[in-house]
């Protein structure tokens, strides 16, 4: 046996242990990269999630009586559920705790300031500032609260309710003024005192 036979005997299974060395390097950059990809789109959705919230603020608040922005939020959680790494789902079971807050507030302020909260904490966490273990010692603190959507609804509808009395009121004050003021016109026209 020469050398050269030698060195061809084992080029052919070393080029099959790169070759295959090459072909797992290859399948896990993918399954990481896409992972990447899943969550980031988890993080944007959350992100618009608080984009609407926040246009729908400017709303009146008439065209806001039933919007819950807790549903929002609370479709959130299984898109975090897909997209994240098993070890990072406790990310989604605390906003599943952030939701169950948003439902036990009383107004629609308290809402929004909790969504924020939310929002921006997972934004937090997923540029690195804000550490796993803080989800994990979060979501063991929490204590479920008894939804209060009705009485958040029902503020709501009182405060739309006065907004619209108040209006119809000032609407009924200028139209009573004009008709007096034209009553009084014709009465001045046609000369009558």
């Amino acid at each position: 046996m020469t050398l050269i036979d030698a060195i061809e005997g084992f080029a052919a299974p070393i080029s099959v242990v790169v070759t295959l060395g090459l072909f797992a390097y290859a399948q896990v950059a993918t399954l990481r990269s896409s992972r990447k990809r899943a969550r980031d789109a988890a993080i944007s959705e959350v992100l618009a999630a608080l984009e609407r919230l926040t246009r729908r603020r400017t709303w009146p608040s008439v065209a806001r009586i039933w919007h819950k922005p807790e549903i929002d939020y609370a479709l959130l959680v299984p898109r975090l559920l897909v997209g994240l790494h098993p070890r990072d789902r406790i990310v989604a079971t605390w906003l599943t705790t952030q939701v169950n807050l948003m439902n036990a507030a009383t107004s629609q302020g308290a809402v929004f300031q909790l969504a924020l909260n939310a929002s921006t904490t997972i934004a937090n966490w997923h540029i690195g500032t804000v550490h796993r273990s803080w989800f994990e010692t979060e979501v063991a603190a929490h204590r479920p609260r008894l939804p209060r959507g009705t009485v958040r609804v029902l503020l709501t509808s009182l405060g739309a309710g006065a907004t619209l009395w108040v209006s119809g009121f000032m609407a009924g004050a200028v139209a009573s003024a004009g008709a007096s003021l034209a009553h009084l016109r014709v009465r001045k026209a046609f000369g009558d005192d």
